[in-house]
């Protein structure tokens, strides 16, 4: 008795609801019935015919090339269902030559061994090709059509949800639950404070699971915004457009994003790992052994936890936290601002916020300008084509390119009009306020500001040795401001320094800094 395999396929999910398979298998087994065949399996697939990458025909290929199951003949309805690529299917007819099992139809029959019988396969199988490159075509049209409308043609990103309205309506709406944390992500990296992979942990305990590379991509997606990509057609190029979907981001949230992590910006001291107010020191500091990275860690005794500073590489260096804490508290509480500094650089910023004020002005009306010459263009393209100057082809690829210049300069008039600080005389207030409080700062503050505080002032590491802080650099700006920086550069200074102006305001680059704090003195 021959023994055979029975092969069913369907491309989509609509085609399972009209028992496509169900009704191919029937046919099938009356076919193999009929013709007393043993039907070893059947095995059915819903991917698309266009290759043999299909879980169920890698399947059937694993059952037919093993020798001990003797499989004779594997038989599907039509050839359409075998596959929709000419080149593909020869090949893999003569891969099962190789291993002398049969490829046929039930209802297109064919006698391979006959060379009359390749050319009716090649018809067989072109045809549903042909039919398989037009369907891809108008799916591509109907794509771009809907994406150019605002509609989510994919799966939606996190946060949000695919929902069926009709057999014919789908549309993407907020999921309340993920989009919360969303926002909580979004509005994390804004700050700058956090690294994005430190962010990205945050997101995953919380219950949004994100790889690594999926983390960054969320927070580049302008989808979050309330806009939709329209991907490259023909000579069309790629552009976005104001989505029908509900935006969980605003706008000024997302460009700070990508100030901060996607664009040129000074560096400065992210929160790379847990931490806490006990520790804020840990990222600054560095081994006086090894002069690598300090840990922190608890310390058990006396009935209760002591905080430590801990060298995890040589395991030659520890200190009490509090106290090397409190010990930088004390020297930045001797730190006071210079009267005369402060009254100069409010005179100076006074000046410039009102040049920038002007230089703003203008480039607002420049991008206004600019605007209406692109729509001016547009309108041009339009009679061009109405009047049969330009092609259908052309025509988009022309309005296409002048409505991503005018939503690049949209983005760029409401960047110099909503995020420019409106309220930046209060803040500068506030900023030299911290100045003159540095000291409480760093005892009150949050642990992001801290961090934020601190990395300003000292872009490299300190060194610490259970006494004494060291580091090979330090703000300059602060020999200006601050009355008090003789802790910074050494306990004494030379004579010469003392007396001279220039070396007072401009530190000599390359000597080591050293702030005597010693224990003893808390």
């Amino acid at each position: 008795m021959k023994r055979v395999i029975l092969y069913c396929r369907v491309s989509s999910d609509e085609q399972k609801t009209n028992n496509s398979l169900p009704y191919q298998e029937s046919r099938l087994r009356q076919f193999a019935e009929l013709m007393k065949y043993e039907v070893v399996e059947v095995i059915t697939d819903d991917k698309s015919g266009k290759n043999f990458n299909r879980p169920g025909w890698k399947k059937l290929r694993d059952i037919c090339f093993k020798k001990q199951n003797h499989i004779d003949a594997v038989y599907f309805l039509r050839w359409d269902r075998f596959a929709r690529n000419v080149a593909q299917s020869l090949m893999e007819i003569e891969k099962f030559d190789k291993y002398n099992v049969a490829l046929n139809s039930f209802e297109q029959p064919l006698d391979l061994s006959k060379p009359d019988s390749i050319l009716l396969l090649s018809i067989f199988l072109a045809v549903p090709e042909v039919e398989r490159h037009k369907i891809s075509i108008r799916t591509r049209e109907g794509t771009y059509q809907a994406q150019k409308s605002g509609k989510c043609t994919n799966k939606a990103p996190k946060g949000y949800k695919n929902i069926k309205i009709d057999d014919d309506t789908r549309t993407v709406v907020v999921d309340k639950t993920e989009a919360e944390i969303v926002k909580y992500a979004f509005n994390e990296a804004a700050k700058g404070v956090k690294s994005i992979e430190f962010i990205r942990r945050e997101v995953n305990r919380k219950g949004l699971i994100i790889g690594k590379s999926a983390f960054p991509a969320m927070l580049k997606n302008r989808f979050y915004i309330g806009e939709v990509q329209v991907m490259k057609w023909e000579d069309n190029p790629s552009y976005w457009v104001k989505g029908l979907h509900s935006p969980i981001i605003d706008f000024e949230t997302f460009n700070r994003i990508q100030e901060h992590h996607f664009g040129k910006r000074i560096k400065k001291t992210k929160l790379m790992r847990s931490s806490n107010d006990d520790f804020y020191l840990r990222r600054f500091l560095v081994c006086p052994h090894c002069g690598k990275g300090m840990a922190g860690c608890y310390s058990h005794g006396n009935g209760g936890e002591y905080p430590y500073y801990k060298c995890p590489n040589c395991n030659r260096f520890n200190a009490n936290a509090t106290k090397a804490n409190n010990t930088f508290i004390k020297y930045v509480n001797t730190l006071k601002p210079r009267p005369e500094m402060l009254k100069l650089y409010s005179e100076v910023f006074a000046e410039i916020n009102g040049e920038a004020s002007k230089d703003v002005r203008k480039a607002v009306a420049d991008a206004v300008l600019k605007k209406e010459t692109e729509k001016q263009r547009i309108e041009k393209a339009d009679i061009d084509y109405v009047d049969g100057k330009l092609e259908r082809g052309n025509y988009l690829r022309i309005v296409g390119g002048i409505n991503e210049r005018i939503k690049q300069i949209d983005d760029d008039i409401y960047r110099l009009t909503h995020i420019a600080d409106k309220q930046i005389d209060v803040k500068f207030d506030f900023a030299l306020n911290l100045l003159s409080n540095l000291g409480k700062v760093l005892t009150t503050a949050p642990l992001e500001d801290k961090i934020n505080v601190l990395g300003s002032m000292f872009p490299d590491k300190i060194e610490f040795d259970g006494k004494n802080y060291r580091t090979n650099s330090y703000n300059k700006v602060l020999d200006i401001i601050f009355q008090e920086t003789s802790y910074l550069q050494g306990q004494k200074k030379e004579e010469a320094d003392e007396k001279s102006a220039p070396s007072r305001l401009v530190p000599r680059a390359g000597f080591e800094i050293c702030f005597q704090m010693k224990f003893n003195d808390i």
